[in-house]
């Protein structure tokens, strides 16, 4: 049984302020981020503060139902639940974010204890859920994959039903159903129609429920191209290709018997689109276009925010679209951005001085800017962790271009999406991306200057 919970009788955010204790984080920065919808998975921030000098810190957001955010520093990230009205102290154990030879795509987990959670203590629940769908999962999955019988998945659900605080708690309990449902899902995909009039006919889109949006996600996974009897990839490649029309395509999808409720096809739509963006027979620009169009028609408006989050992923440091930009200090301390290098190419660059592989492409650079830095503005942005060091290295070196600093600053990271470094972007004279990433200098990155440059005049 699915609950549909309290989303539709909150009307007005409420404020939650979650208040923690981090030792050796001090003076660094802590944020709270959200997934602003999880189709896209595109984060926002909620709240930043730096933690003190004491280890202490505080962050603040308005939710209108039980969220689910992420705790973010440096190479360290943890999840917590929070409910509408609420305090929440935390106590973390201590981290080291010195930050030597650690990649940023690799966050270690913040591990945190509760110190008294208020009611209703969801983050409680969940752990204890998650406890023993481990001993669950380790006891009984083993041979009854092979056989697809989805019979001791009934009897767990019956085990959760029993406990009282699980059933009582909305947002618990759908995490439980649709954490199960996934695992039926994918125990058996032939249970499809099944799995579909129990979990998503005629309930509530929790748009922002992790286990109900995961289970939509993998359910919908290349559904129109794959699993649906009635739309054809004939249809969709004429829609798309031809007409690029957001009508016309709800339009065919609506063929399909699964896809009768609107709200549910336009959710499908945006699901598909990562999937037939990827596909080498539809038009992108058609396929963007839609975007824009369900972003003007549409009359959900969460679906509104899905369209223009998807565009943007969809782009974002694609080759012909506009390289983000950045506000950071030179080692004169002067600020500089993007646009500060327009009217000729930029050669971006990501590094840190603790990386050899980093130091080696530099002795290449060295050469290519004394023969290009005329025509290309050569510019690194470094990640350690003071400028003193950077600036050390590079009257070392006797290097000419320019560096900027950035540290662990999430932005620019986030924004270029720096998982490791040596990171090489090559950017037009209109701040539009030309490659990413590009060559670095110890491949072919000359003949992309050239192409670049030619593409200037």
């Amino acid at each position: 049984m699915v609950i549909i919970g309290l989303v539709s009788a909150r009307i007005k955010a409420e404020p939650v302020a979650i208040h923690g204790v981090l030792p050796g984080a001090e003076n660094s920065e802590i944020r709270l981020l959200h997934y602003d919808d999880r189709i896209s998975y595109q984060l926002v921030i909620m709240d930043r503060v730096y933690v003190s000098d004491s280890a202490t810190f505080t962050l603040h957001a308005d939710v209108i139902e039980p969220t689910q955010f992420i705790l973010d520093i440096d190479f360290y990230s943890a999840t917590i639940y929070v409910y509408p009205g609420s305090v929440y102290h935390i106590a973390c154990d201590p981290v080291d974010i010195s930050g030597q030879y650690r990649p940023f795509y690799r966050k270690d987990l913040l591990v945190y204890n509760i110190l008294k959670e208020p009611n209703p203590p969801i983050n409680t629940l969940i752990g204890e859920f998650e406890n023993k769908y481990a001993v669950f999962i380790e006891q009984e999955l083993g041979g009854t994959y092979q056989k697809r019988n989805t019979t001791f998945i009934r009897k767990f659900r019956q085990e959760m039903d029993s406990l009282h605080d699980f059933y009582r708690e909305s947002y618990v309990r759908n995490y439980v159903d649709y954490r199960l449902a996934s695992l039926e899902f994918i125990i058996a995909p032939v249970k499809r129609l099944s799995l579909f009039k129990t979990y998503i006919q005629d309930k509530p889109v929790l748009y922002d429920h992790p286990e109900y949006m995961i289970f939509f996600n993998s359910f919908f996974e290349d559904y129109l191209l794959q699993h649906s009897k009635f739309v054809s990839r004939k249809d969709l490649m004429s829609t798309i290709n031809q007409s690029a029309n957001y009508r016309a395509l709800l339009d065919t999808l609506g063929k399909d018997t699964l896809l009768r409720n609107e709200e549910i096809r336009e959710m499908v739509l945006l699901r598909s689109v990562v999937d037939l963006y990827d596909d080498p027979y539809f038009n992108r620009n058609s396929l963007i276009l839609i975007l824009n169009q369900m972003a003007d028609i549409t009359k959900f408006n969460e679906h509104r925010k899905i369209a223009n989050n998807l565009k943007k992923l969809l782009t974002q440091l694609k080759q012909g679209f506009d390289a983000p930009d950045f506000n950071l200090p030179d080692l004169n301390k002067d600020t500089l951005n993007l646009s500060d290098f327009s009217g000729k190419p930029v050669y971006l660059s990501f590094f840190t001085t603790w990386s050899y592989a980093c130091l080696a492409e530099f002795e290449l650079m060295d050469s290519l800017y004394k023969r290009y830095g005329e025509q290309i503005h050569f510019v690194t942005i470094s990640l350690d962790k003071t400028p003193e060091v950077i600036d050390r290295l590079r009257k070392e070196k006797n290097y000419n271009w320019v560096f900027l600093y950035n540290g662990s600053g999430y932005d620019v990271i986030h924004d270029y999406n720096v998982k490791t470094f040596p990171l090489f972007v090559l950017i037009d004279a209109k701040g539009k991306i030309v490659d990413y990433p590009a060559y670095k200098p110890s491949e072919i990155i000359e003949d992309r200057f050239r192409f670049v440059l030619k593409i200037q005049k």
